[in-house]
Order: structure tokens, then sequence, then C-alpha cells
């Protein structure tokens, strides 16, 4: 008995200990000044490591962003008293020493970027934009936090942005507003957080499925914003239809650029965020073009299905993070497959557009010069080479094309790759730790599949070559045909090697909707 009750005193006293000890980390970020030449001053409040040694640092490379981590300016830290601590600086971040659990305040100054331009490195929506009283934030390079917590400690987030913006001019992957009770969410899901605020125009559409935010910025004043709320609306709606879910919140980014050396490029590229998106387009972008029209429509088609692909679905090659880029055949290659379905089904492609972004995505691949490389070697190039991201975008296009016809052939059409998409997306929502990896993902596609089918997807999607379609693949809709002294692609003329390349046309006499992706 006294054994007994020893052993319920030890545990009424850690009982505490434990719950102190897993309680969340508070993070309160605060936007103080907005300076055209000084940039954006910030503070954030948190709680100091245990063992009374804590780092602090953003992220230094992410995605194709290199050096962020020379946008932080003037970083000093202060205890719970207002007194500053001394900082030492090297490539892990920004370290300080105090009294273990003290609180601690971080004060920097991000830089003032300058004007975006299309077609330059780092891409714009991915670095901190800060210019003219305006800003878009990524949390991963904007935000210094404590490297100490992993990404999925819980944090207590707050954050107060209304000494640079009011609530008519700023939002966030937390909802619309300048400011943001405390609210418990992932590390992680900071760093993936988008902010944006200043001069910009703001506005909500209320849908069934929840508030969709639209922040423009920089836009020339012909902009047509009433056509894009349109389109956003009918975007998201079929993709969330597709997927079956609805969110409470989303955020749509667009920011105007000014043209680069290529006078070509009128869209820049996306970036899927925590619930939401930002993408950086030409300042004159004009909707009014079937063409431009079109090109925003996937381009938000495509980056929203990541809320899903890559989001709720998501990939731990071989238990490890880092080598995520070897399985983005699938998580932007069937991305791209299934945002052309959506927009196809949902009427704003019709049967010629899907079936020009069936014949470009093609002929891109064919243009890759390293069409060998395996999923490992073009993954751990894909933010390095730009051969290499095309590579896997295109393959895994491909790749799930052919998949979804040796699926149809052998349930004579009763299955396909949507079900096996929606399968995997339910696994994920009903088991938030759910990962998976190329051969969790190559068993899942191609079970149901003929054995001679399944070797085809699985050597295409690991070690490449050419593409795993035939030109009687789509009878007796459309009919295939080599296409051989070069290609118009983007406007542009370009040789095709080795100089011929598989693309396909309607087949005279067939229905116009024949081909519906």
């Amino acid at each position: 008995m006294l054994r007994r009750l020893f052993g319920l005193l030890i545990l009424a006293v850690l009982a505490p200990l434990a719950s102190a000890t897993a309680s969340p980390i508070p993070i309160a970020l605060r936007l103080e000044r907005l300076d055209a030449e000084q940039g954006l001053s910030l503070s954030l409040r948190t709680r100091g490591d245990s063992d009374g040694r804590t780092t602090f640092a953003n992220e230094d490379q992410w995605a194709d962003v290199r050096d962020a981590r020379r946008l932080i300016r003037d970083l000093r830290v202060e205890d719970g008293s207002g007194r500053a601590l001394s900082v030492s600086q090297d490539a892990s971040g920004w370290t300080v020493r105090h009294a273990p659990g003290q609180p601690l305040t971080v004060r920097y100054r991000i830089a003032p970027s300058g004007a975006s331009v299309l077609g330059a490195e780092p891409m714009a929506v991915h670095r901190p934009i800060v210019q003219a009283g305006m800003l878009h934030l990524v949390g991963h390079t904007a935000l210094v936090l404590p490297t100490g917590a992993r990404d999925s400690d819980t944090i207590a987030f707050e954050f107060d942005a209304r000494a640079v913006a009011d609530d008519a001019h700023f939002a966030s992957s937390f909802g619309p507003g300048a400011r943001l009770a405390t609210t418990s969410v992932q590390l992680a899901r900071l760093r993936n957080s988008l902010f944006i605020g200043g001069a910009i125009h703001l506005s909500t559409l209320d849908t069934r499925d929840g508030k969709i935010g639209v922040a423009l910025s920089a836009m020339a004043p012909g902009f047509d914003r009433r056509a894009f709320d349109e389109d956003v609306r009918a975007v998201l709606g079929g993709v969330r239809a597709f997927y079956r879910d609805s969110q409470p919140w989303f955020l749509i980014g667009l920011h105007g650029a000014t043209g680069g050396e290529e006078k070509g490029i009128r869209i820049g590229g996306g970036t899927g965020l925590e619930r939401a998106f930002t993408t950086y387009i030409a300042a004159d972008y004009d909707l009014r073009d079937r063409d431009e029209r079109g090109l925003l429509r996937w381009l938000l088609a495509h980056e929203y299905s990541h809320q899903w692909i890559g989001q709720t679905l998501r990939l731990s090659i071989q238990g490890d993070e880092r080598k995520e880029p070897r399985g983005y055949w699938f998580t932007e290659g069937f991305t791209e497959f299934f945002a052309v379905r959506v927009l196809t089904r949902a009427g704003l492609f019709d049967s010629a557009q899907a079936l020009d972004a069936f014949n470009e995505r093609i002929l891109r691949y064919n243009l890759v010069k390293r069409r060998g490389l395996g999923a490992d070697a073009a993954g751990d190039r894909f933010w390095s080479d730009p051969d290499a991201e095309q590579l896997l975008y295109q393959r895994g296009y491909l790749a799930a094309w052919q998949a979804e016809l040796s699926l149809r052939r052998a349930s004579d059409g009763r299955r396909g790759l949507d079900d096996v998409l929606q399968a995997l997306i339910l696994k994920a929502r009903k088991q938030p730790a759910y990962r998976v990896d190329n051969p969790a993902l190559i068993a899942a596609i191609t079970a149901g599949m003929s054995a001679g089918d399944a070797e085809v997807f699985r050597r295409f999607v690991l070690d490449g070559g050419e593409s795993p379609l035939r030109a009687a693949d789509f009878a007796p809709c459309l009919s295939g045909y080599v296409q051989g002294d070069g290609a118009v692609l983007d406007g542009r003329r370009f040789d095709v090697a080795p100089g011929t390349v598989l693309q396909y046309r309607r087949v005279d006499g067939a229905e116009a909707d024949c081909f519906k992706h």
C-alpha cells in the first residue's frame, strides 16, 4: 500500500511538470513599421529554450531562394525586462544565452526588396516583398524563429499588424484582418503561411464551401478584378468538388511585376502555402485575352490542388523529407494532370484547350534534354536545374495518362485514376501522420493494372526514358501523328530532338467534346 501511495505521489508531482513541458511555445508576431527606405520592422516574442541557449533563424535556402538571411538586418534580442542580450551569429543563425525558459523578444528589419521583375531569380513570390508601403511575406524566409522547436510542435501564435495596415488592407493564411488572437498551429504550418498587407486591394468572396480572400497588389488600373473574382470562384469550386472537401478560408495573392529580359513571360511561378496561394504576373495582365485567361485559370487550379496533393497527401521519401523532390513526379506531374481535368469538367477549358494542353506537355517532355534521368537524380537537381524541373512535371503528367488508360482497360472503364487519388486523399485526411513514398505510390496506382502495364509505369516513373503513350491510345476520338520539322510553343518555334515528336489531333467527324481530358 505504501509503495502504491508513493507511486501515486510521484505521478501527482510529475504530471504538472509534464504538462508544463508540453505546453505550446508562445510566438507573438508584431509588424511595427513599414518604410520605403528602411523596409519592414518587426518583433517576435517567444520563450527561450530550457537549456538557456536559443538560436533563431529564418530559412536561408528555401525553394529556389538562396541567401535569404542577408535580407534580415539589425537583429537584436531582448530579455523580458527589455535588456539587450549578447547575440552571436554563424551559419546556423543568431544565438543568445539567457535564463532557462526566459521570455525573449527578437527585433529585426526586412530590407526593401525593390520592384518585382518577371523572370528574375529568386522568384519574387518566394522571397519577402517589401516595397512602396506594401508587403508579401512567406514565413519560411521572413520569420526568424527558434530552431530548437520541431515542425510538429504546437505553437500558440498571435500577430498584430495594425501599425502597418488596417483590417481592410491586410490578410494572411489565418484569415482577413490585421490582428489574430492566439490560436494553436503547428510550427510547420506557421512557416508555410502567407501575410499580405498595405497598398493592396482586398476582397472577400463568400462561397458555400468557405470564404476566399483575393489580395491584389501593384496591378495596373485596367486589370479586370471582377473577371478574376469570377475565375477564382469557378476554379476553386471545381477543385473543391473534385476532392469532395471545403475550407473555412483560403487566400489568393496576385502581385503585379515589371517585364524582365524575357519579354514573353507574362506569368511567374506559383507558391502553394498554408491555406494560401500567391503568384506574380505582368501588372497589365489582360483577362480579355483567351490564352492569358486560360493560363491564369490553369495556374489557380494547379496551385490550389496542392492543398490536397502535397499538403493533405504528403511525401516522405525513405522517411526523409529532404528527399521530397524525388517524388515530385507525383506531386507536380499528377497535379498537372488533375488541374487540366478539373478545368475541363468545370467548363473552364473547352475540348480544344484541353487538347492543346495535352499536346504541349508531350512536346515539352520531348524537349527535355536528359529524359533518361531517373526520379532520384532528377529530384536531387529539381531546385537547381530547370531541365530536371520540367522533366518531373511533364513525366508525371504523361505517367498519369498512362495509368489512366491502363486502369480503364483493366476494369472495362469502371475504374480510373480519379478513384486511386481520391482513396489516397481520404486515407490521408483520416490519418494526418500518413506519408507516402515512391514504392507506396507506385503500388497504389498500379493496383488492378495488367502486369505489363504496371511494369511500364514503374520503369517510366523511376528510370525515365521516352513517353509511354502511343499513337492509337486515344482512338477513335484522336489520332496520333508525328511532327518532325519543329513545333510552335508559346508563340516560338522549336527544333524537336531527335527530330520527331508524337502529337494528337481530333479525328474527322469526331464529336467536338470527344476529348475531355
